[in-house]
């Protein structure tokens, strides 16, 4: 009987670590989700931006040609 006992403490004991380590998984993948999160808004965010450049420019661009200027701006295709 005592050794029935002493099985069952040492399975829940077992089942108490892996729970454990389940948990502090769990919280590594949270974490990592967080981050991914994180990465990704400042992705578009990068985005964002260099489309905003990229339109003004184009926009300088057309303003010099219509002004019949020579532009030394670099074409958009090359910035990508």
């Amino acid at each position: 009987m005592s050794e029935d006992v002493s099985a069952i403490q040492e399975l829940l004991d077992e089942n108490v670590t892996l729970r454990g380590e389940v948990a502090t998984q769990g919280a590594g993948i949270v974490g990592l989700h967080t981050i991914i999160g994180t990465l990704q808004k400042k992705l578009r965010e990068v985005e964002d931006e260099l489309s905003t450049k990229k339109a003004a420019a184009r926009q300088a661009e057309d303003v010099a040609a219509s002004h019949g200027l020579m532009t030394t701006i670099i074409p958009t295709e090359v910035i990508q």
